[in-house]
């Protein structure tokens, strides 16, 4: 009989109500780790902050997160205020600090940012190098929990008497507004282009290029199901040139889409090229923000705004042209310089992307949330033409409706998933003014 007692069917996260803390003394209830000795802690400033600009300015709440082991014996001898605490890390307005036993051993100075949707992260990751030593990785981060947000990171292998093996919990101030409670470490990069099992090579898992459809969430993989299949395509039998009428309504004065894009101009503040057209097939089923089946076309040189995903999982795939994408850490204004010392609400993106007919990209509640999406081919080039998808976790009770979204001033504001036209119509016009304007395929 196996000594081995391994805990089966342990949740892969924890998700934080609002305000799940505490309501006395200066710290919450300690929260227990998934697995011992590692995990993701996910958090904000449970401050309320404005992102309009000009606002004043408020005191800041320094933040604490500590981590400790369930015996409280551990470090008494070095240490008997410890309380079993190996490491914690502290943020305030201006810069993050990281203690290990007693010794700061990171610090940096970006501090809090005063936007309701910054977040952070930090992770663990403790892993045994021998009989006697334990190597330990502590990263923290701003905004979505991955490699490519990634502030610093503290390395070190230590001996496993020190008890990192052993850390349990997670103890905040109550300054802290716990979001979420991974089970696995941040450990490498995130790949953006989705592979099916068919296509997918072993040269493809070495070098963490692609993401197997596989590793996507249950709905993510029923999105992706729906429309990579080879008949899932813009130019069909029946009408061959669909992609050369919409790139014709776009450039032609009396088509429907110049027409229309025309009118959307200023629908996301004074930038005439801060718009596409949506074209939805089907009707909304209660499992999306708006209808979960979007036809997104971008004419050349425009671009939507720095926008999020309502926290929904979502499939992108290019049906024609080229689509450029910028990734952000969380919900702020662009800015082109990084500025250490500008408490103002600006970030830069983490990655850029670009993706070509045929190609699938994805989003999870918690990676590849915030993004701009842009055409960069020239005036007169190629429109690019995508199918979007999406829908919530089945364990998504908010169903938040609305994709939040930066006007060019910096504000946010709240985007309703509409819809321009649906498909069936739409390739019914296009069909109507390619066959009047006499051009042949």
């Amino acid at each position: 009989m196996s000594s081995y007692n391994a805990q089966y069917k342990i949740p892969r996260e924890k998700v934080f109500k609002v305000q799940e803390t505490s309501e006395q003394g200066d710290v919450a209830e300690p929260t227990p780790l998934l697995i011992e000795g590692q995990g993701t802690y996910i958090f904000k400033a449970s401050q309320r902050f404005s992102d309009c600009v000009g606002e004043p300015v408020l005191p800041i709440q320094p933040l604490r997160i500590a981590f400790r082991t369930s015996d409280l014996s551990t470090n008494q001898e070095t240490d008997p205020d410890s309380n079993g605490e190996l490491f914690y890390l502290d943020i305030d307005s201006e810069t993050t600090r990281l203690n290990v036993e007693g010794a700061i051993v990171e610090s940096n100075t970006f501090g809090i940012v005063q936007s309701d949707y910054a977040f952070y992260w930090i992770s663990l990751d403790v892993r045994n190098v021998d009989k006697e030593n334990n190597y330990v990785s502590i990263r923290f981060g701003r905004g979505e929990a991955r490699f490519e947000t990634q502030v610093f990171c503290y390395q070190k292998n230590m001996p496993k008497t020190k008890g990192f093996w052993h850390i349990s919990q997670v103890l905040v101030s109550h300054s802290v507004q716990p979001m979420r409670l991974l089970r696995d470490p941040v450990v490498g990069e995130v790949p953006l282009v989705v592979k099916n099992t068919d296509t997918l090579t072993m040269e493809d898992v070495a070098a963490n290029r692609v993401m197997p459809k596989a590793a996507l969430s249950t709905e993510g993989q029923k999105l992706y199901d729906i429309v990579a299949g080879q008949n899932f395509v813009l130019d069909t039998p029946d009408f061959p040139a669909f992609s050369d009428a919409i790139k014709h309504s776009i450039e032609t004065e009396t088509g429907w889409c110049y027409k229309t894009l025309k009118d959307k101009s200023g629908e996301f503040g004074s930038d005439s090229k801060a718009v596409y057209l949506r074209i939805t097939l089907g009707n909304a089923g209660g499992e999306s923000p708006g209808i979960p089946f979007v036809m997104e076309i971008w004419p050349p040189q425009c671009h939507s705004p720095i926008h999020q995903h309502a926290g929904a999982n979502a499939i992108i795939r290019v049906l024609s042209g080229e689509i450029n994408v910028l990734l952000f850490p969380f919900l702020a204004n662009e800015t082109v310089t990084p500025n250490s010392t500008d408490r103002s609400v600006n970030v830069v993106p983490f990655a850029k992307a670009s993706f070509v007919k045929d190609e699938v990209t994805w989003i999870s509640p918690l990676l590849n949330q915030t993004h701009k999406l842009q055409n960069n081919a020239a005036i007169g080039g190629k429109p690019c033409i995508t199918i979007q998808c999406y829908m919530y976790d089945e364990a998504d009770s908010g169903h938040y409706p609305f994709f939040d979204f930066v006007y060019d001033d910096g504000t946010i504001d709240q985007f309703i998933p509409n819809s321009d036209m649906n498909f069936i119509q739409f390739k019914e016009t296009m069909k109507k003014e390619w066959d009047e304007s006499g051009k042949m395929v």
